[in-house]
């Protein structure tokens, strides 16, 4: 499916809670590895439920936890470090926190820690896993880009 059908599919879902879409016993069968809601938004629109890194042909589906006025209530996760750590490495071989106006990087791990291995290095590079996120800032910018 291209982004474009889903959005016109996601406007007809709109306002529509998912306990009118789905039963209690199809939302506790969710396998959280997505996330609960990117799950459920997939089956609405008639996605089978997969592990692939990109969600459609042509885009990506990201959710994140907002009040009743579209604000953010929290960073939005885009990806592991660890799969793609050979592409980002830096020059001293390690992964380091970062924090832009739109993009950071931290943590994403809890005990016990997933050490990020590199295979140029041959070695752990991290001692934990690491996330990119989409600070709350982005998704306020992007709701001002859609008003105007």
């Amino acid at each position: 499916m291209r982004l474009q059908e889903a959005c016109e599919k996601f406007n007809s879902l709109a306002n529509i809670r998912f306990g009118k879409l789905f039963s209690s016993s199809d939302m506790d069968w969710i396998i959280i590895n997505k996330g609960k809601t990117g799950q459920l938004l997939e089956l609405a629109l008639g996605m089978n439920l997969s592990s692939t890194s990109l969600d459609f042909e042509d885009g990506e589906l990201k959710t994140n936890k907002c009040d009743s006025r579209g604000n953010p209530k929290e960073t939005v996760f885009i990806t592991q470090i660890s799969s793609v750590i050979d592409e980002l490495i830096r020059y001293d071989g390690f992964v380091h926190t970062s924090n832009g106006k739109h993009i950071q990087v931290r943590s994403k791990d809890s005990m016990p820690y997933h050490p990020i291995y590199s295979n140029i290095y041959g070695r752990e590079v991290s001692d934990k896993n690491h996330a990119f996120y989409f600070q709350k800032q982005f998704v306020y910018d992007i709701k001002r880009i859609n008003s105007v």
